[in-house]
């Protein structure tokens, strides 16, 4: 850090001030005064931080974090486990003992993993299809001007709204009783996700970073690839994340009244 120190002295000989610079170790004597009190001053602001920011707190917050989040599942499974034993009806509250082998059987026992397969290999296509399907509509409603109002304004609040019933009555009269009305279904209700989040991040696209990209390539899919896709990742995991698990509670709704396989077959 560079100072400059000009010092104000009485002239003897002449009237009036003049002002210069000091000797050399007066202007290091400044320096280091200067270092000193700032010095002080972060010492200040680190004494008012809790000491276990500096004894790895970080870290000692995830642990804590992690033992409370631990700690309620033990202590729900402990209730379950009580209501199970204290005479509750077995299909209101089943016993712990007895659903952790049915679990494992969905997964291994052939008979019963079909079931389970089928209905993961619908929600899986539900989200591709929703995912393609909302982020190519909104991203014609970003950059081709004409459909901006009739998709974000339009089709995107219809959907949005639209009853998850009315989706599910629509499905059995045009797609019939099949997997294909289990998609549509699924698809119905996951495309809004999809459309929200990617139309919320491309308007919170960085004009300037986007403008700077078409001075250097006038290519659209170009641009498309290396800086508004990467831009919309964050946006698009986010609404993956959710449609993922709501795309498994329609589904197996949907399999209970439309399918003869499926995790939703099978309460039936």
């Amino acid at each position: 850090k560079g100072i400059l120190v000009l010092s104000g002295r009485k002239d003897d000989d002449q009237s009036g001030w003049a002002f210069g610079l000091d000797r050399p170790e007066d202007i290091e004597a400044a320096a280091v005064r200067e270092l000193q009190v700032e010095e002080e001053d972060v010492r200040a602001g680190l004494d008012g931080l809790p000491d276990r920011l500096f004894r790895g707190g970080c870290l000692a917050h995830e642990l804590q974090a992690g033992l409370v989040a631990d700690g309620a599942v033990g202590i729900l499974a402990i209730v379950w486990w009580a209501a199970a034993a204290g005479g509750a009806p077995p299909l209101v509250v089943p016993d712990p003992a007895a659903v952790l082998p049915l679990v494992v059987r969905l997964l291994t026992d052939p008979a019963y993993a079909v079931h389970t397969y089928t209905s993961l290999a619908r929600v899986l296509v539900a989200l591709v299809v929703a995912l393609v399907a909302g982020a190519g509509l909104m991203l014609a409603a970003r950059f081709v001007y004409l459909s901006r109002v009739l998709i974000a304004d339009r089709v995107f609040p219809i959907l949005n709204a639209f009853p998850s019933v009315g989706w599910a009555i629509l499905a059995i009269f045009w797609f019939g009783v099949g997997d294909g009305a289990v998609v549509f279904v699924n698809v119905a209700i996951l495309l809004p996700f999809f459309m929200g989040n990617v139309w919320a991040g491309l308007l919170d696209l960085d004009e300037e970073l986007y403008e700077m990209a078409q001075s250097f390539t006038r290519d659209r899919r170009r641009r498309l690839r290396l800086v508004v896709l990467p831009l919309l990742l964050p946006y698009v995991v986010a609404a993956l994340r959710v449609a993922y698990g709501v795309g498994w509670k329609v589904g197996i709704v949907a399999e209970v009244f439309g399918v003869s396989t499926g995790l939703g077959y099978l309460m039936s």
